[in-house]
């Protein structure tokens, strides 16, 4: 199966897949996660103080407390996510990002992460798409499509018979820009089948550990289900 990174602020594809690979990887279903606010209470840590890289990581006991239970609960979620499919965390942050907020943040989430693919937009496409982020993870989220399979371009009737089937792609994140941009792709990708769950905006850590549990639970049911979706998580749902 072919392997995706980034290198060089671009993502390349490092073993081109067969015929035979593609057909397999057009039946896998493709989860793409944010990751501020998705996995990262980044917006909460940034009110407490403990965002920004250069503060020492000092957090008081309670907010230490409310964090390990958080990376518990965000491992548990990202486990699922790989039971079900491909992963990708594709973040507006800078390259690096995700790996070392997840090292200070969510640690019991670090192994996770080297089975998943981890793209930065910003660092991609901030210099083809200056000032327009939604741009950013448009191109992403298209490059990744493309890669798994889903393309408007048919080599052969093998692998065309392989797409004619329609791929999942799960969509999980807090961002309307990024609920979006991948309504946008999808809707110029015949053969997606888009089901995008919407986050909170700006979760606490209570709700962001909420948030993951019911999705973590819920997960196998999503993709069980034969149709697109479009879903919004509300505070009722979290009680």
């Amino acid at each position: 199966m072919g392997v995706y990174r980034v290198v060089n602020a671009s993502v390349v594809e490092e073993a081109a897949p067969t015929q035979a690979v593609v057909q397999e990887v057009a039946a896998t279903p493709i989860i793409i996660l944010d990751w501020d606010d998705t996995i990262l209470p980044n917006t909460h840590l940034a009110k407490l103080g403990f965002s920004s890289e250069e503060i020492p990581f000092e957090v008081p006991e309670d907010s230490r407390e409310n964090l390990e239970e958080l990376s518990s609960e965000a491992e548990n979620f990202l486990r699922a996510c790989l039971k079900i499919g491909a992963c990708y965390i594709v973040t507006n942050g800078l390259h690096g990002w995700v790996e070392r907020s997840c090292q200070r943040f969510l640690p019991n989430c670090v192994p996770l992460l080297a089975q998943m693919t981890i793209i930065s937009a910003r660092s991609n496409f901030e210099s083809v798409y200056p000032d327009r982020p939604i741009e950013w993870k448009i191109a992403v989220y298209r490059d990744v499509l493309v890669k798994r399979g889903l393309s408007s371009e048919i080599p052969t009737e093998g692998v065309y018979q392989a797409q004619c089937e329609p791929q999942q792609v799960i969509a999980l994140g807090d961002s309307q820009v990024d609920r979006c941009a991948i309504q946008y792709v999808a809707r110029r990708t015949p053969n997606a089948m888009l089901k995008c769950v919407k986050f909170l905006d700006n979760p606490s850590m209570t709700q962001l550990q909420k948030q993951l549990r019911l999705m973590g639970g819920f997960l196998v049911q999503l993709s069980a289900h034969d149709e697109a979706l479009d879903l919004e998580l509300s505070n009722e749902m979290l009680q």
